[in-house]
């Protein structure tokens, strides 16, 4: 009776609320949770967690030392990938990190040195920055990385304490130097000697991955691994 009347209640909804995707506003399928078949077999994955040679591996290549780096999607302006990320971070749907950060972490879990890795940190706001937004768009994504790998995740570790502008319209030097050594370390013992997954949701210059890194890796035995929901391209 109870399944019985769910379906009727989602029923309802969808005749009069219908759901749309988030990628070509098309109503969605009941099987469909936030973008379309077509739309979601349309972003460009970039199976850089399968290629240890990807070319995404030469970011940060020099400039800080790390495990492994991966990245979900390939990000580009004016696709379907952009438009998801705005939804993400401006429109009040955390959700939607959770949802590709398990679809990222069951691919990544197929891969041995993730096996390894002992807790999921990710790239914190500002205090002021946060309350603003509601949430912090990477920390979604770095829960449903947990789900999926079976690995806490953990935001009190590092946090942010320099209130930065955008990186957006910035060169490579901008960016370096908007985000130098704003992270702070708390309870470093407990990290010694851990493999960690630094996670955010879009990787350009790396110039946040590197400002973060450094701090971790300035912990007595600390390993430093990467994944990000996307990536821009070269």
């Amino acid at each position: 009776m109870m399944k019985l009347f769910s379906a009727l209640k989602n029923n309802f909804l969808d005749f009069f609320y219908p759901r749309i995707c988030l990628g070509c506003n098309t109503i969605l399928k009941r099987n469909e949770p936030f973008f379309c078949l077509s739309c979601w077999y349309g972003f460009a994955e970039t199976n850089s967690h399968i290629y240890p040679n990807h070319w995404i591996s030469d970011v940060l290549k020099g400039r800080l030392k790390i495990e492994s780096i991966a990245s979900c999607f390939y990000y580009r302006k004016q696709t379907k990938v952009q438009q998801i990320l705005w939804h993400l971070k401006y429109k009040n749907r955390p959700e939607i990190g959770i949802f590709i950060g398990e679809f990222y972490g069951q691919k990544l879990i197929e891969t041995e040195i993730y096996k390894t890795v002992d807790v999921i940190i990710p790239i914190p706001l500002h205090p002021k920055k946060l309350r603003q937004r509601g949430y912090n768009q990477s920390e979604a994504f770095a829960q449903g990385l947990s789900r999926a790998l079976n690995i806490p995740y953990q935001t009190q570790y590092l946090t942010c304490r320099t209130a930065t502008s955008s990186q957006t319209r910035k060169t490579r030097w901008q960016r370096w130097q908007n985000v130098d050594d704003i992270f702070e370390i708390h309870s470093a013992l407990e990290l010694e000697n851990l493999h960690v997954l630094l996670c955010d949701d879009v990787l350009t210059t790396g110039a946040t991955m590197e400002s973060a890194g450094k701090k971790l890796l300035e912990i007595k035995g600390v390993k430093v691994s990467i994944v990000t929901l996307a990536c821009a391209e070269n």
